[in-house]
């Protein structure tokens, strides 16, 4: 689950925060596909971060 604020300050500026896998759940291990397409095998390592944040501006001109 992830989450995405978003807040316009006027008609040029706003400001967002993302923050990706909010409940920090972690990819099962599956070895039939590990190291297959669309595997990240990072997911399944001790001491991975679980969760991220981005935090930012957008400017239009």
């Amino acid at each position: 689950m992830d989450l995405t604020v978003n807040y316009r300050v006027n008609q040029k500026w706003s400001l967002y925060a993302n923050v990706y896998n909010l409940l920090g759940f972690r990819a099962p291990l599956d070895y039939a596909t590990y190291g297959g397409y669309l595997c990240n095998s990072s997911w399944t390592q001790k001491g991975v971060v679980l969760r991220s944040f981005q935090f930012g501006m957008n400017v239009t001109l």
